[in-house]
């Protein structure tokens, strides 16, 4: 059953959405956080979890998707979720089927998570904010005396905007610019966890490719 939010995986009211990458910008995301709320028994079948993934399609575009538990607190949920056109020559390995990653959801679900969230853009160089694209030029100069040159990997601190931190780099000469995003929010491993990051990833981003360089006093 699907609806406009994402891809449902069960035909009931809590089933897990998928987030569907058509009308994005992100080619990636991860969220990961501690789960609260969980009792001795969830937690111990957490730890002894392996990792799982599977790929998806919604609306023409495929996806992939893996969860990973524990971690050292036993209480870790980490979830990688990417579009196809994230991965170029080599995709990820699938060893599981969708009804392996809803079976493992459904033991935490309706549980609170601080979550950390780290979104993965991709632009063209003249599409980088005026604010930013300034800086990196600054940054290319003095790097390399060469005019054709990429751009470095350069990472900005945020106290607002719904954001931390933002990085760009530029891994061939002229090609795109990557942009990376990183939050940390509270949700709830709902129905609609997942499409939820996405959407906080995505009002991030708006607000970054809002920023405008300030005026320069006369």
């Amino acid at each position: 059953m699907r609806d406009a939010a994402g891809l449902k995986l069960m035909g009931d009211a809590m089933a897990l959405q998928l987030p569907s990458f058509g009308k994005t910008e992100c080619q990636a995301f991860t969220a990961c956080g501690e789960l609260r709320d969980m009792t001795a028994g969830v937690t111990k079948w957490l730890s002894s979890q392996e990792s799982m993934a599977a790929r998806y399609s919604l609306e023409g575009h495929p996806a992939y998707i893996k969860f990973m538990f524990g971690g050292r607190s036993g209480k870790h949920f980490h979830v990688d979720v990417a579009s196809g056109r994230y991965f170029r020559d080599q995709r990820p390995i699938i060893r599981n089927k969708l009804r392996d990653l809803r079976q493992a959801y459904e033991r935490l679900e309706g549980r609170g998570i601080q979550v950390h969230i780290a979104g993965d853009y991709s632009l063209s160089p003249d599409k980088v904010p005026a604010v930013f694209r300034s800086v990196l030029a600054d940054r290319k100069s003095d790097e390399t005396e060469s005019a054709e040159v990429r751009v470095a990997d350069v990472t900005f601190a945020f106290r607002s905007g719904g954001f931390e931190s933002v990085r760009f780099s530029q891994p061939e000469v002229g090609g795109e610019v990557r942009v990376g995003l990183e939050m940390t929010t509270e949700l709830t491993t709902d129905d609609g966890y997942l499409v939820n990051c996405l959407a906080v990833v995505d009002r991030a981003f708006a607000v970054l490719m809002s920023m405008s360089e300030p005026e320069r006093p006369k």
